[in-house]
């Protein structure tokens, strides 16, 4: 057997928090740094290794990022005589908001109004609230209106950014493409305190095997506290991450069975009917029609893109060695 080594919800269940509340108080912290986890199992992994000609694995990273809406955030509160407060504010989600305001503020929801002002640019960092709790307490102190607006270095410190991933990925494989069996292990970075984490772990554990039929498969994720400005939501919640990761992987698994990238795609892609690693029976599925078509409009094959040893363009280069168990790949 050969091996390859690729290159190297509910978001409020946290019941503790990582931060100080006051002079003097204990800091409270979780029993260890894993705010979440979510395994999922499929099939027989280890029957599934043992049936592999090959077995790939790759480690893949990816980084923060920061929505940078083109619009920073931006909230005015005031109250008025009946204890009501007015807040008018960019956040993307009023309702979500308004009930995140109650919360923190430990009044009645009733009390308090968002208005919704022009976003701005969205695309998951204003999901939540930010500034509003604080510019109410302000304007209740001061008994005037009370605006904010962020700088754009104050986007980067005290906003949400996308979840950065660690993903370990090991697939076994026949001579033919086929895929036997799929491990895979995603740590996500959560940030100092909770936010979307929860849910966007869910789903990067979900997608994470890909669009392919794989009858043995485990996938575990798991989120964790660090030290860092806090994540949330993203657009794709996870899905990003690790379909680069996935697709990474399978040119790596191409180019070690000397396969076209394309077909090795086609043989393992979901048909209609296929399940997915939840157990779903997918309908309307047309992710080879797909590919056929984006190879039919790239010119797949006609640029020379296509071919035995996969795609061309850069990639590893997979060095041999011996070891106790016979060949090893390694990248």
């Amino acid at each position: 057997m050969r091996r390859a080594r690729g290159p190297g919800g509910s978001r409020r269940s946290c019941s503790r928090r990582c931060h100080r509340k006051r002079r003097g108080a204990p800091i409270l912290t979780p029993s260890a740094n894993i705010y979440q986890s979510k395994v999922i199992k499929k099939g027989d992994i280890e029957k599934g290794f043992a049936a592999s000609d090959f077995i790939v694995e790759g480690t893949f990273r990816t980084q923060m990022v920061e929505h940078v809406p083109l619009e920073p955030h931006a909230t005015i509160a005031m109250w008025d005589a009946n204890g009501r407060v007015t807040i008018h504010s960019t956040l993307g989600r009023i309702t979500l908001g308004r009930a995140d305001v109650a919360r923190t503020l430990a009044i009645p929801i009733s009390r308090i109004r968002i208005v919704a002002t022009i976003v701005g640019g969205n695309f998951g960092g204003k999901n939540e609230i930010t500034t509003e709790p604080v510019l109410a307490l302000l304007s209740k102190k001061s008994g005037r209106p009370v605006k904010s607006v962020f700088t754009r270095p104050d986007e980067f410190i005290a906003s949400t950014t996308r979840h950065p991933l660690i993903m370990d990925y090991k697939t076994g494989v026949t001579r033919d493409g086929r895929i036997q069996a799929r491990k895979i292990r995603l740590v996500l970075d959560g940030g100092a305190y909770c936010s979307w984490s929860e849910t966007t772990l869910g789903k990067a554990c979900i997608l994470s095997a890909g669009p392919y039929n794989i009858d043995n498969l485990y996938a575990e994720a798991h989120v964790v506290y660090t030290n860092k400005t806090m994540t949330g939501a993203m657009r794709g919640f996870g899905a990003p991450q690790v379909c680069f990761a996935y697709e990474t992987h399978m040119d790596d698994i191409a180019r070690l069975v000397k396969m076209d990238p394309l077909d090795i795609r086609l043989i393992n892609a979901f048909n209609e009917g296929s399940l997915s690693p939840t157990g779903q029976s997918l309908q309307s599925v047309v992710v080879k029609e797909s590919l056929l078509r984006a190879a039919e409009k790239f010119g797949w094959h006609t640029n020379g893109k296509g071919g035995a040893n996969g795609s061309t363009n850069g990639g590893p280069k997979l060095l041999e060695s011996e070891n106790a168990n016979g060949n090893t790949v390694r990248a």
